[in-house]
């Protein structure tokens, strides 16, 4: 086995001598401070969104602020929270929002918390979340379900829209309405064809059957901007 020699041990030795000492502790790790913003619905009215959030302060005394933006950075929502409220330091909250646009939000926050040596305030990751127009609804009611040829027929419509507590009766002045119809087989919808003398009014319209085929009607709802358009379910008109 060959020598090492006393210059090569010499080199060696502050090596061998750091190989031997225990690792130095390093800084104690805090969790970071989060909020996580969940999906909803852009209500045109005043609603809580539901937001969590996970803290990690430095004390049993802290307070936090949260604000949430939308996609042209105005603020739609926030809420505080902390100890002297009984608040915990994970859990949920609902920030109050009112007709916010519907698109990205975002969710951001500051966390403050006091010791023995004073007010520590740290930033609280941010996270977004999209909202999306709230529905609409519109059904359909025709009678006579059976009219002979040059017998006039009435369908009516029942527009809703979607609000936190449901679905409400939409004003009929709220969006426009377009009657379709289409011949039992085909794939195109067109307006009112087995129809003639058609008329559009409130929440009906009227017309005067000249088909001998059976046809199916429907609504199309233009809901107002804010909500999304919706098409009635189809009822079939069997001509006798």
């Amino acid at each position: 086995m060959p020598r090492i020699s006393r210059t090569a041990l010499r080199a060696l030795a502050p090596a061998l001598l750091l190989s031997t000492l225990p690792a130095a502790a390093g800084p104690a790790y805090a969790a970071p401070n989060t909020v996580t913003a969940s999906s909803g619905v852009a209500f045109r009215d005043c609603f809580g969104q539901k937001v969590a959030y996970s803290l990690t302060p430095g004390s049993d005394t802290w307070v936090a602020g949260l604000t949430a933006r939308d996609g042209s950075g105005s603020t739609i929502a926030s809420a505080s929270l902390g100890s002297s409220a009984g608040d915990p330091a994970q859990g949920s909250v609902r920030l109050t929002m009112c007709s916010p646009k519907a698109g990205t939000y975002t969710v951001k926050g500051t966390l403050t918390w006091i010791d023995g040596s004073g007010s520590h305030e740290e930033a609280i990751t941010s996270s977004s979340a999209k909202l999306r127009k709230p529905r609409s609804r519109i059904t359909l009611a025709a009678k006579p379900l059976h009219p002979r040829v040059g017998q006039q027929m009435s369908v009516y419509l029942y527009p809703k829209l979607e609000f936190p507590d449901g679905y409400r009766k939409a004003r009929l002045g709220d969006g426009k309405v377009r009657l379709q119809a289409r011949p039992v087989g085909k794939s195109a919808w067109d307006w009112a064809s087995p129809w003639y003398d058609v008329v559009v009014y409130g929440d009906r319209a009227k017309g005067t059957n000249q088909s001998t085929r059976k046809y199916d009607l429907r609504w199309k709802y233009h809901a107002p901007k804010a909500y999304q358009d919706s098409t009635s379910d189809k009822v079939r008109i069997a001509p006798r």
